[in-house]
């Protein structure tokens, strides 16, 4: 079974580091989250209908957010899958990830204040929310979770949540890591007592308070009803890389179908699936050359910015288009206004890419460790130690 696991993760990975079907997913994940969005918003001002098969189809949009959280955490066990975690790596790590993602996000922040600010100019009323300078801080650095602030930009709040599990995840596995040394195993090993207790701990509590089960504490804004989502996608990964076994795996996934009968949350039975899907598309490899076609890579390559600023495009042009006919809307066949709202919204999330998320991209990839600590923090742990 692992042979096989591995020469699919061989065949999947070849000429490139990335899973080209991951990368499809997300593409088809923001789009759905896109369009369930738009959905939403046309309903609330048209008496159109949309077509059965679309009412059936964009209102389970949601769970292309359990799509992300579950690629988040795959991608990110995969990208440090043979990395030492010391602190300057930690260091390295969170630079480079907010060189390559805050500044889409602070744009499309700044586009979004911007329209709100024109709003009069368009809609001749006045203004009903301004952000304060502190809203914007917080919200810029995804902290606004703590203080039960809205997000601005209504999508930021998945940001907050995966940006809580990049910081709890590499410190857990540094934690980790540390104590496989001490106890003289390898520092990938992660099916020791130690790793494997703390694994479940924290996967009890993310189900525990997701199935509202009460807990002895309450963190208002905390990520971890969602660790369970992120965590399952790391585990895909270990398994695959075999620094986990498959029993385990289904240990975890057994505990999640458990939780889900006791509280019927719905989350959990999606994210099951959602799991499952990318552990039978790794295996099988049935849908690589399907979710490899250029259409889906394309979206995969512009999801980020997709979902940045489908806000700022989408909603605003369908909600400019509601205040200027006015009931004229109606006559206006639903499906048409959602592509009045998703084929500007491609197209800005092209440009937006190009100009604005790509080069932050290539500029992280620039950051080496050299350029921000000295060489000698980067010994190999048996280096440290000694003959």
């Amino acid at each position: 079974m692992v042979g096989s696991c591995q020469s699919t993760y061989k065949a999947m990975t070849q000429g490139s580091n990335r899973f080209q079907f991951l990368d499809g997913l997300r593409g088809i994940a923001a789009l759905w989250v896109v369009l369930l969005h738009f959905h939403t918003l046309i309903n609330e001002r048209s008496t159109n209908q949309f077509s059965w098969v679309l009412n059936q189809i964009l209102p389970h949009g949601h769970i292309g957010v359990n799509i992300f959280f579950v690629l988040s955490g795959f991608v990110i066990a995969y990208s440090i899958r043979q990395k030492i975690i010391t602190f300057p790596f930690i260091a390295r790590f969170f630079i480079r990830r907010s060189i390559r993602l805050d500044p889409p996000y602070w744009a499309a922040l700044l586009i979004l204040t911007g329209l709100i600010l024109a709003g009069p100019f368009f809609f001749q009323r006045g203004i009903e929310y301004v952000p304060s300078y502190q809203h914007l801080f917080l919200n810029a650095f995804y902290i606004h979770n703590f203080f039960e602030l809205k997000s601005i930009l209504p999508v930021a709040w998945t940001l907050a949540l995966e940006f809580q599990f990049y910081f709890v995840f590499v410190f857990l596995l540094k934690s980790v890591q540390s104590l496989n040394i001490q106890m003289n195993h390898s520092e990938f090993n992660y099916s020791t007592k130690y790793a494997t207790g703390l694994f479940w701990f924290l996967f009890i509590l993310s189900l525990m308070q997701v199935s509202h089960i009460e807990l002895f504490f309450e963190l208002p804004g905390f990520f971890l009803p969602f660790w369970y989502s992120f965590f399952i996608g790391s585990l895909l990964c270990w398994a695959m890389l075999s620094l986990v076994s498959e029993f385990q795996l289904f240990l975890f996934f057994t505990a999640m179908l458990l939780f889900y009968v006791i509280g019927k949350n719905e989350d959990i039975l999606i994210t099951s699936a959602v799991a499952l899907f990318i552990q039978l598309c790794i295996k099988k490899n049935k849908l690589h050359s399907y979710l490899s076609s250029y259409p889906f890579q394309y979206l995969g390559k512009i999801s980020y910015s997709l979902y940045l600023t489908h806000w700022c495009v989408g909603t605003k042009l369908i909600s400019l288009i509601s205040y200027a006919l006015n009931t004229g809307i109606n006559e206006i066949p639903a499906s048409i206004l959602l592509i009045m709202g998703t084929l500007p919204s491609l197209a800005v999330a092209h440009i937006f890419y190009h100009y604005i998320e790509q080069p932050c991209l290539h500029w992280s990839r620039k950051i080496k460790f050299e350029t921000i600590f000295p060489l000698q923090n980067f010994r190999t742990t048996k280096e440290k130690q000694g003959p």
